[in-house]
């Protein structure tokens, strides 16, 4: 069952990915909660950076171009969170961030963060709380797949954080506990047989299991402006299936009015429906088909 209330001290690597399943500059006008309107409200990217921007959260992803470096910058006003962070695989510095950021919506449309453009690929909408509807057949999964993984949230202790947003399309994690740093920006896309999901920006260090990657694709921008056809050919009924693209697919295994189950990778995925009582989110998404 997927947790709706993260533990930085009882937290485990299988639940973080049912969870998930279920960052803000560096420079120069303040950003409060509350600062964003409808306008810069959304997902933004260029051709190396994403950026997500709610009413309480600003995230920021992007790379040196030529160290190679990740950067992910957090600002959480209300929960005092505000990191710049550098990651390769040798060594992750993080620092304070800037108290300011020149945030502009420009003539034509496009975001200026501190200089660099960014051109919206979704927008997001804050609602009130409310009680999420049912599973109540086969045939809307796939939007309740969607819908019940909407929102912010936001979980802090010492100098450890978790941080996720999920949006009708995407989904985004900046968190550090228990010796693992997890960094990351991915598109989703839901259909009848399952769940797609796409990490197009990935850093990862993990002392439990060794792992570190400083992955990100080469161009942010078509990337989710052209997100790729979902092949139905690729869902497995018994597991996850990997593509050369580093997509995976995750396939439907069954469900209830409150709860999905699909094949993750290793074991089954649960997600399970928020109501205004067990919400636990910071902010509530208005649901887009």
């Amino acid at each position: 069952m997927v947790k709706t209330h993260f533990n930085l001290k009882h937290y485990s690597m299988k639940n973080l990915i049912k969870l998930t399943l279920i960052v803000a500059f560096m420079a120069t006008g303040c950003f409060t909660a509350k600062a964003a309107s409808g306008d810069t409200r959304g997902v933004w990217a260029n051709q190396i950076s994403e950026v997500v921007l709610t009413d309480s959260i600003m995230m920021y992803f992007s790379r040196d171009t030529v160290s190679g470096c990740g950067i992910v910058n957090l600002k959480v006003p209300t929960r005092n969170l505000n990191y710049a962070i550098s990651f390769s695989k040798d060594t992750i510095i993080y620092k304070k961030g800037s108290l300011k950021d020149d945030i502009s919506l420009l003539a034509d449309g496009k975001l200026s963060v501190n200089g660099e453009k960014f051109q919206k690929v979704e927008s997001i909408e804050t609602v009130e709380p409310y009680d999420m509807p049912i599973a109540d057949s086969r045939e809307t999964v796939s939007k309740r797949l969607q819908e019940w993984q909407l929102g912010s949230y936001v979980e802090c202790g010492g100098d450890e954080f978790y941080v996720s947003i999920g949006t009708n399309k995407n989904s985004f994690i900046c968190g550090k506990y228990h010796g693992m740093v997890y960094l990351r920006a991915a598109a989703l896309q839901q259909c009848y047989e399952g769940s797609v999901f796409t990490q197009n920006i990935r850093m990862m260090k993990n002392t439990n299991t060794g792992e570190v990657s400083n992955n990100h694709f080469q161009n942010q921008l078509e990337f989710l402006t052209h997100l790729p056809e979902i092949d139905k050919s690729k869902f497995q009924p018994d597991k996850c299936f990997f593509g050369k693209n580093g997509e995976i697919y995750w396939s439907y295994v069954k469900h209830t009015p409150d709860q999905i189950q699909i094949n993750g990778c290793g074991e089954t995925y649960t997600f399970s429906r928020r109501t205004k009582a067990n919400g636990n989110l910071m902010e509530w998404f208005k649901f887009e088909p």
